[in-house]
């Protein structure tokens, strides 16, 4: 969930560099927005999101055997889309 040490890692990048952020073009954040996936990625982070449908998603159910949702990694532009909206 949002206690995850990832996501308070993520919080802190993002909040160390939104001043920054707020000083630049529209492609210089694009570009921002995509070194912070990278450096996340790098080290071993996901951006994932919780299935929540009962179907069939990334060819498994959306259930495990014991109930519990599948976490999937949104993809790359997703997750640069989701770091922008965090800046």
């Amino acid at each position: 969930g949002c206690s995850h040490i990832g996501n308070a890692r993520f919080r802190e990048l993002v909040a160390s560099q939104r001043e920054y952020y707020s000083t630049l073009t529209k492609k210089q954040k694009m570009i921002l927005s995509r070194q912070i996936v990278n450096l996340i990625r790098k080290v071993g982070g996901r951006f994932l999101a919780r299935d929540h449908s009962n179907g069939v998603v990334n060819g498994s159910k959306g259930l495990s055997p014991t109930g519990q949702h599948h976490w999937y990694d949104i993809g790359l532009p997703r997750s640069f889309e989701k770091t922008a909206q965090a800046l």
